[in-house]
């Protein structure tokens, strides 16, 4: 019979659990000193690694620590640097570490510590004949999850599923407890990362229903940084802040000037997906246990947190896995939706163009249509982002391709149906094809098929002043070209209109000439805002630098010119264009002459 196992792949530590016949989890222990967790810990030794305890045996070896933090992230980045101290370098789309001149690839680590709890299951279990379910931070992107899910296969561990590890921590808390509807809020404050899950739990007579409401993290923040931050304060080293900081024998303020204000955005980025209220908090991961974090959660939700007895908050996510483990095997009567950690888009015009959003329930498949720039193109390459800002700089690449064979119409006719389809383990699928066309094309999301130098960390700046002015500019300019467009093609360009040049001559000064004047003063900008100014016709070269300050007004003055454009020229446009609403009272020859008063005053030629 096949044996159900839950594997909690720590950064410090993992913790592995089984479900015997009757339904109850046992621990699997360390193999070496039967501890109920394996330390996450590797060493070199004559070129070869050696993983778990026995990694620990070896004095004068370098040892290889918090090695789940590397997943996703490149060797430049300073966070890195600053927490682990082996060298790193970035090689043929993968994260090497240098050990005394031997380059090791983190799927090479990740699979070697993944093989070692292999081993320590079966030899525990006593048979090879045993499935898992494994778990992964919340937080963690796509690219993340397929790095760790690549280092699985490799060792042929047969895993049923990825689990965030607040939902399995969550499973484990509602194991024989009796209750009826819930909503709980789970902390998963480990050594390497700070998870957060909103669960909303219904029982309905036997069968229980878990749906993950809101999501967040922040995948840079856990014991190590703590340990790392009483270490500098204290001028000691690593392991004697260890020591201090399980002791409680630190001033509190120093955690707090660091790293409160961090943990209570997290707790209310996650709050504010779902509003109602929460019933119980509980903390999980072996840094719930600082009195400082108790205090934090306690003072900022008026709710006094939950906090496992008995070693059970570092034991919670192994043995929720092999709970969940269990349920898929056998059908139980635990039913869990999950919800997709960070929003998956397409690259739109140079922003970051959101498919399926953020904490939607997961399997989801959504469609949305695009279509081509220019005239007769023959084809479009779509590009598969992952995460929460505009620009796309900031998200994760995570796939791109080509649908070629579209058929040759003017720009904005093809119809392109993109397809975007995230599985019950957060793996995604993107299909493209073009209406008129037979052909379509697929992408599934590989890790052979990925660049290392585009795997980032998610730090979004969402909703940032800067990413709202940028948003805004993009937009507005872009609204006031096409109608600029149409009006150029009606009055200089449509023969069927044939319009008097006295008319021509005066549209062009006083409408086309002060737009362009505008837009061009933007121009010192045009990088930094990824605007495609040279498209403009008649565009006027000007020497001019444009202040931050001043691209707000400039925003509001291009805003009144689509106003004008709609109302004084509305006969030179197609009518179903839809654009924002304009007041009468609103001429061009006001608005110039207020536009040239003010830039005349606020910026410097």
């Amino acid at each position: 019979m096949t044996i159900n196992v839950g594997i909690d792949f720590g950064t410090s530590t993992c913790c592995l659990s089984y479900v015997k016949e009757e339904g109850i989890v046992n621990i699997i222990p360390n193999n070496i000193n039967n501890y109920f967790t394996i330390p996450s810990i590797l060493t070199v030794y004559d070129n070869m690694l050696i993983a778990g305890s026995e990694a620990l045996f070896y004095d004068d070896t370098p040892k290889i620590t918090n090695f789940k933090r590397l997943i996703g992230h490149r060797s430049i980045e300073p966070e890195l640097q600053r927490f682990f101290k082996l060298p790193l370098l970035d090689h043929n789309h993968s994260l090497y570490i240098i050990v005394n001149g031997v380059n090791f690839s983190l799927e090479d680590i990740l699979s070697t510590m993944i093989r070692k709890l292999s081993f320590i299951i079966s030899e525990y279990l006593q048979t090879t004949d045993w499935q898992s379910v494994i778990t992964v931070p919340a937080f963690f992107t796509e690219e993340q999850r397929k790095i760790l899910w690549t280092s699985i296969q490799i060792v042929g561990i047969k895993c049923l599923k990825l689990l965030n590890e607040p939902s399995s921590a969550c499973i484990a808390y509602l194991n024989n407890k009796i209750f009826d509807n819930l909503k709980v809020l789970v902390i998963d404050f480990g050594a390497g990362t700070l998870d957060l899950s909103i669960i909303d739990v219904e029982k309905t007579g036997i069968e229980v229903f878990c749906e993950v409401c809101g999501i967040y993290g922040d995948n840079n923040l856990g014991g190590i940084d703590i340990t790392r931050i009483i270490g500098d304060h204290y001028k000691i080293s690593f392991e004697e802040a260890e020591e201090m900081k399980i002791k409680g024998q630190y001033d509190f303020d120093i955690l707090e000037k660091s790293f409160g204000n961090r943990i209570r955005e997290c707790i209310d980025k996650v709050i504010e997906v779902s509003k109602t209220d929460i019933d119980e908090v509980i903390l999980i991961g072996g840094s719930s246990k600082l009195e400082w974090l108790k205090k934090l959660v306690k003072n900022h939700l008026n709710i006094f947190p939950i906090v496992m007895i008995n070693d059970f908050e570092e034991k919670a996510v192994s043995m929720g896995a092999a709970l969940h483990c269990d349920h898929i095997a056998n059908h139980r009567s635990i039913v869990l939706v999950d919800r997709l950690p960070l929003s998956i888009g397409v690259n739109a015009l140079g922003l970051m163009n959101i498919v399926i959003p953020r904490n939607t329930t997961i399997p989801i498949c959504k469609t949305k249509m695009y279509s081509t720039t220019d005239d007769n193109q023959e084809f479009v390459i779509i590009d598969v982002y992952q995460g929460e800002s505009k620009f796309l700089e900031n998200n994760t690449l995570i796939g791109s391709f080509t649908l070629d064979e579209i058929p040759l119409l003017q720009k904005g006719e093809p119809v392109i149906y993109v397809t975007i389809k995230v599985d019950v383990n957060g793996i995604i699928t993107v299909h493209a094809r073009e209406k008129r066309g037979n052909n379509e094309k697929a992408l599934h999301i590989k890790r052979d098929n990925l660049d290392e130098d585009m795997i980032q960390v998610i730090k979004s700046k969402v909703n940032t002043e800067l990413e709202m002015l940028y948003h805004k500019v993009h937009t507005v300019t872009y609204k006031l070209y096409t109608l600029m467009e149409k009006v150029n093609f009606q009055v200089f360009d449509n023969c069927v209109l044939d319009l008097d040049d006295t008319i021509k001559e005066k549209i062009f000064n006083e409408l086309l000439e002060p737009v362009i004047h505008t837009v061009s003063l933007l121009k010192s900008h045009e990088k930094e805002y990824r605007l495609s100014l040279n498209k403009w016709n008649n565009i006027l070269e000007l020497d001019t630098e444009v202040k931050i300050m001043d691209i707000r007004y400039i925003i509001d003055k291009m805003e009144k010119w689509i106003r004008i454009i709609n109302n004084e020229y509305e006969i030179y446009i197609i009518s179903d264009c839809t654009l924002m609403g304009y007041k009468k009272e609103e001429t061009g020859d006001e608005l110039g002459d207020e536009l040239n008063d003010k830039l005349s005053n606020t910026i410097q030629p």
